[in-house]
């Protein structure tokens, strides 16, 4: 293993296999800049240029970069989960170092008021790492329609959502519909940056229903963070939304 990179599946230039990867970086990166002296003759004197060895720091630089240039931001839980499964394989049983080191290292370096959304999938992708759900968790579930089994309640005191998904993915696409019929209402009882984890949670799970192999477990969890947000929408929004699409 590269004991300067030892997190990050890479690529020699121009050999890239996936576009997840990092580009692999040379042994040695320019420290600092020359200098050049113009004479009156014409001649020039050139200063040598400073080289310093590559170092793990460097690498999570680039792995920075690639996160915040990410577009659109949700793909970066796929990057994550590229390099957590790539790393997991060259070591086994260390899950718990990576999920540390993208917390207190790359954190910090994402951190920043033009990276929200790219921040907050980060912190989002950890939280659900470190409390991935258990079979217990997954499920009281109601009949939504045929088939679908989404489920939203409201109390008299104010407005609480349960989302419980079955494998069944029927029941994402259920949500993703009642969202879908009341986006403009919702959005406009929400924060700037609660619109922004609103629609990348939304945009995640329509991108995992396009793939052969969703990942449930994630979808989820996604699911549940969206009603979290949902939350803070007033109650007769929520009220609609139950009495129109739920039938209790």
């Amino acid at each position: 293993m590269n004991l300067i990179n030892k997190f990050y599946t890479t690529h020699a230039k121009g050999k890239q296999n996936t576009s997840h990867e990092l580009e692999e970086l040379p042994p040695t990166l320019a420290g600092g800049l020359g200098i050049s002296i113009g004479y009156r003759d014409g001649s020039m004197w050139h200063s040598p240029i400073e080289t310093r060895d590559t170092t793990g720091r460097d690498y999570d630089e680039a792995f920075t970069r690639k996160i915040i240039e990410t577009y659109p931001p949700y793909v970066v839980n796929d990057i994550l989960d590229f390099h957590f499964e790539s790393f997991l394989k060259k070591e086994p049983g260390k899950q718990e170092l990576f999920i540390d080191h993208m917390e207190f290292v790359i954190g910090p370096l994402v951190e920043g008021p033009g990276n929200k959304a790219h921040y907050a999938i980060l912190i989002r992708w950890i939280e659900r790492k470190k409390t991935p759900l258990s079979p217990q968790q997954s499920s009281v579930s109601v009949n939504v329609g045929n088939n679908s089994i989404v489920q939203l309640q409201q109390n008299t005191q104010g407005s609480t959502q349960k989302v419980d998904a079955s494998k069944d993915l029927e029941q994402f696409r259920a949500l993703l519909t009642q969202i879908d019929n009341h986006l403009a209402d919702i959005l406009s009882s929400l924060s700037v940056e609660q619109q922004d984890n609103l629609l990348a949670d939304k945009q995640y799970l329509e991108v995992q229903l396009k793939k052969k192999s969703p990942d449930t477990g994630l979808m989820k969890q996604v699911s549940k963070n969206i009603v979290d947000i949902i939350k803070s929408v007033p109650g007769n929004w929520i009220a609609n939304i139950i009495s129109s699409h739920i039938p209790l």
